[in-house]
């Protein structure tokens, strides 16, 4: 009994011992702790910069898809310009149709199929009652033939718009425009002999001028 309580006793001794020494290399060894830690920072310090890389390839990439500092921008200003000229060509400012002249186009263009042998009497009481209509207003723009308003060569056009439709449809072929001297609009009447005047006897342009407006 005393030989084995002897033997646990010395066992016991033994572990206590193994414990102590294992302690005391721990401590007399900071460098192998040391190789460790520095083993883990590293590793830590690696995957800091893949994660560095990656961004910064990420960040490149997207690079690749920005629009370059030599790229050309669209200008605005320009499409502006092309779209909305600053100006409008005197000629065409001219030759636009004022309401009267608007409104005179839509009764000749329904005129064509209603009354299409519309006689050169009936187109001469048109003119007269348009011409007295101004007159009575105040308002000379309300007869379509005057010269200070709209389109200057409105009775021009309109007597070519007849004159094609007379030679493609048949219709409209009985009157044509008002002579100068039985015009009753004098600013018109005016207008239209001074033109013939300058013609100096083209028969062309004294046409241009008068009842056969074809330019």
């Amino acid at each position: 009994m005393k030989f084995t309580l002897a033997k646990l006793t010395t066992f016991a001794l033994l572990a206590v011992a193994a414990s102590a020494e294992t302690e005391a290399a721990e401590k007399s060894h900071p460098v192998l702790r040391g190789a460790i830690q520095v083993a883990v920072e590293a590793s830590e310090s690696v995957s800091a910069s893949e994660s560095v890389s990656a961004s910064e390839s990420a960040s490149t990439s997207m690079d690749e898809f920005a629009p370059s500092d030599n790229t050309p921008a669209s200008s605005d200003s320009e499409e502006d310009d092309e779209l909305f000229p600053d100006e409008m060509n005197e000629d065409e400012e001219d030759r636009k149709n004022n309401a009267a002249q608007k409104r005179q186009s839509q009764r000749d263009a329904r005129r064509a199929y209603d009354n299409p042998n519309r006689s050169q009497h009936e187109e001469q009481r048109e003119r007269e009652r348009k011409n007295n209509q101004s007159r009575r207003s105040g308002n000379a723009c309300r007869d379509p033939s005057d010269p200070g308003c709209g389109n200057d060569r409105y009775p021009n056009d309109r007597e070519r718009t007849r004159n094609q439709r007379c030679n493609g449809q048949g219709r409209s072929c009985n009157h044509h425009r008002v002579n100068p001297q039985d015009e009753p609009n004098r600013n018109r009447s005016a207008t239209d002999r001074n033109c013939i005047r300058n013609c100096n006897g083209n028969s062309s342009c004294e046409r241009r001028c008068s009842s056969v407006a074809q330019e």
